[in-house]
This record gives structure tokens, C-alpha cells and sequence, in this order.
């Protein structure tokens, strides 16, 4: 926990770091604030770029709004782009869900006869390209799964923000991906609780029937 803590306070006090840094070239999220537009990303600035891993149901969404909240701005999804896109934009950082770095689609995995909570169902070499890609500062099309439908719908263009966070259920499973990421959080989320969010949500945004979410689990 004091490990964690340390590496918290050290992101919330690198803010201001970032705001006084003057990069020579320019790559600029489309979807910009102005504080956002100001903090481009360069070599010389590489993004610092988080992983945040927890269980199904966790509330690993609800937590990173709360702490991209530290470094300014609501994070919202990019305007103007796909509305079912999972991907939260603010003043400083981007999150991204791995859930769009699902290797199939739902009717591939029931095929499959893999879950979303399955390893094997991510595709952990497209990840990797794309956070080595971001964390030289440049662009990615990534995909977006779409948790209504269970497809994957056409990509979205990301760039590179000074802080990239990753959130999901294996962000930490490639060593790839691993060697990339400077702080890495888990939430750790009793049984009971994690069940009752995933439920509650799964059916009330996602559409499933509560014997799916059972038999997913």
C-alpha cells in the first residue's frame, strides 16, 4: 500500500512538471482542451504510462475518472468519434480499456468457447505495438470493442498524451507490455462486491441476461 501511495503522490506532483515543458515537435490528441493542446508530446518527453489491473466488476473505470480528476479536467470520450468508444480523454491523460484488444468478437469467443475473462482472447501483440507506439510519441488506430453489441467496430485514432493509462484485466499478463508500463496499480476487490457491481452493470448498460454474467463468471 505504501508503494502505491509513494508512486500516487509522485504522478499528482509530476502535473506541474509537465506544464513546463516546451517540446519541439507536435503530436496532439484531435480531441484537445487547451491544457491539453499546450502539453504536447515529443522524444524529448516521453508519456508516463500506467497499468491499472483488477478483476471483472472492480469499478476500474470509475477509479481511473478519479484519479485522471488529480491531473484536471472530466475525462470524457473523444467528441465527435464513435459514441460507444471506451476511451476517456482529459486535460493531461488518455485511458484506454483493453477490452479493445479483444482477439474476436462475442460470437467468436462463444465459438471459441473462451470468455472475455480469458487470456487467450487478447490480442497481447497488437497492445504491445501500440503502447511501444504511444510511448515513442506517436499515433495508433486502435480498435474498439463495443460492449453493447459484443463487436469490434472500426478503429479510432489515438495520440500520445503525457500521461497514457491502460486499464483492464491484464495489463501485466506480457512481459512485452509489462517492461513498458512506469507504475503498475491492482485493485484488489472483494468477491462479494466485484459480483454485485458486474452484475448490476453488465445488466443494466451491457444488456446481458443475468444467467450469462453468471456462467461468464
Amino acid at each position: 500500500m505504501a508503494t502505491t501511495m509513494n508512486a500516487f503522490a509522485s504522478l499528482t506532483s509530476s502535473r506541474s512538471a509537465f506544464a513546463g515543458r516546451a517540446p519541439s515537435s507536435t503530436r496532439v490528441a484531435k480531441v484537445a482542451t487547451p491544457l491539453r493542446a499546450a502539453l504536447q508530446v515529443s522524444a524529448e518527453m516521453k508519456p508516463v504510462m500506467i497499468g491499472l489491473a483488477a478483476d471483472s466488476g472492480c469499478g476500474k473505470s470509475t477509479f481511473m475518472r478519479r484519479i485522471t480528476a488529480c491531473f484536471g479536467g472530466d475525462p470524457q470520450p473523444p467528441k465527435g468519434g464513435n459514441p460507444d468508444s471506451n476511451t476517456l480523454l482529459s486535460d493531461l491523460t488518455t485511458v484506454v480499456c483493453l477490452d479493445d484488444y479483444h482477439s474476436s468478437d462475442r460470437k467468436g469467443r462463444q465459438k471459441e468457447g473462451v470468455t472475455a475473462l480469458n487470456p487467450c482472447a487478447q490480442n497481447f501483440d497488437l497492445m504491445y505495438e501500440h503502447c511501444a507506439a504511444i510511448k515513442a510519441g506517436k499515433s495508433i488506430q486502435k480498435p474498439i470493442y463495443n460492449h453493447v453489441t459484443g463487436l469490434l467496430d472500426p478503429t479510432e485514432e489515438i495520440h500520445a498524451a503525457p500521461i497514457y493509462v491502460i486499464e483492464g484485466l491484464h495489463p501485466f499478463y506480457d512481459e512485452r507490455v509489462r517492461d513498458l508500463l512506469d507504475f503498475k496499480l491492482y485493485l484488489d476487490i472483494s468477491d462479494d462486491v466485484k459480483f454485485a457491481w458486474k452484475i448490476q452493470r453488465d445488466m443494466a448498460e451491457r444488456g446481458h441476461s443475468l444467467e450469462s454474467i453468471k456462467a461468464s463468471i
